[in-house]
């Protein structure tokens, strides 16, 4: 395979065609998450007190402290002598939980729609379409809807039960070998992703491109994995390192914008703190949207990449529409035999029937 050709096609058709950038954004909906809680809790100025009778909440506040915080004080006190409290929270962290769910299921909507929008507006790109058009493409996207969907259902519940399955021994493993078993067993864990992702880059394409059901484009998919797996292996690294890459430096200005704080901090002054958090604000708000677009185009030239990989892998090329997937031999041409006097092939002589002796 030719990973120039491929990757050069690739830009060439995201730039042409910058509709894909919208569903590289869709695409990029909650595909990188991150989880992690920060959560503390000081305990100046209040104290608690668990008495006999009962808990008994006592808020200690300054003497000088304003009514309205020491009736709101006292109102917290009882509400968590008669419950209302951990109703209340209970109720809250109830609707955050919805809320976040209701959230993933948009996600992964919006996300199925990119992911099928750009195969199919890189797959038409290929085969030569001059104009790709935002309605055209979410009309295409329907009659592959659900069973992209259901990939990615299926593709979440495996990687939660994969995380859960390994996370055990490999935090066993860790801890029993003062962190050397961890060492010797991330190029297994690395191989693993690299595997993992390529092959669902490829279910994707496949279930897409070809029209496939999940069951076929899982067997289609595996089958180009195990017959081209150093080309896979070679242009997933290229595509991965080269999205690390990128990433990292659009994110930069993000950790830029801490500069602003940090000068007003070590200037130890109230109005250059106020003034430092407006400048990061600002400087914050404006890169936002670029951001964004960046992250959008980046997405969807990786996806356009591996599209154009699926379709080479296949025997596909520019401007080819038919299935592709391999050449037959051509038919040998027929012997020319000239006809014999007396004696035409398929006939028997003519002649005289022989006489009885």
């Amino acid at each position: 395979m030719d990973f120039g050709e491929v990757l050069t096609k690739a830009w060439k058709t995201i730039w042409k065609h910058k509709i894909l950038w919208l569903f590289g954004l869709l695409a990029g909906c909650g595909a990188n998450g991150g989880g992690g809680g920060g959560g503390g809790g000081g305990n100046a100025g209040s104290s608690f007190q668990n008495g006999n009778n009962g808990n008994n909440f006592n808020f200690d506040l300054p003497r000088n402290a304003p009514p309205w915080l020491q009736d709101f004080a006292n109102q917290l006190e009882r509400s968590f002598e008669t419950g209302t409290f951990w109703a209340v929270f209970g109720g809250l962290m109830l609707g955050l939980i919805c809320l976040a769910f209701f959230l993933g299921l948009v996600m992964l909507f919006l996300r199925t729609v990119g992911k099928i929008g750009l195969v199919r507006g890189a797959w038409q790109a290929d085969e030569g379409a001059e104009k790709l058009s935002l309605g055209g493409l979410l009309k295409e996207t329907w009659p592959y809807f659900w069973r992209v969907l259901l990939f990615e259902v299926i593709l979440f519940v495996l990687g939660v039960m994969m995380t859960v399955i390994l996370i055990v021994p490999v935090m066993a493993v860790t801890l029993l070998t003062l962190g050397c078993g961890l060492i010797c067993l991330l190029p297994f864990l690395i191989v693993l992703g690299w595997a993992i992702s390529t092959l669902t880059e490829m279910i994707v394409v496949a279930l897409v491109g070809e029209n496939l059901d999940l069951g076929a484009a899982v067997q289609r998919a595996w089958t180009l994995l195990k017959e081209n797996l150093g080309s896979l292996a070679i242009m997933s690294l290229i595509l991965y390192i080269g999205q690390a890459i990128v990433g990292f430096v659009v994110a930069l200005p993000f950790f830029l914008i801490a500069v602003p704080l940090i000068m007003a901090a070590v200037a130890e002054s109230e109005a250059a703190l106020i003034t430092g958090g407006i400048v990061a604000l600002i400087i914050f708000l404006v890169y936002l949207p670029i951001a964004i677009l960046l992250g959008a185009v980046l997405q969807s030239y990786v996806g356009a990449a591996w599209t154009l990989t699926f379709r080479r892998l296949t025997g596909r090329q520019t401007g080819d529409t038919g299935a592709g997937q391999i050449v037959p031999k051509p038919e040998p041409e027929p012997l020319n035999l000239e006809p014999i006097e007396g004696f035409m092939p398929g006939e028997e002589a003519q002649g005289e029937e022989p006489t009885e002796a």
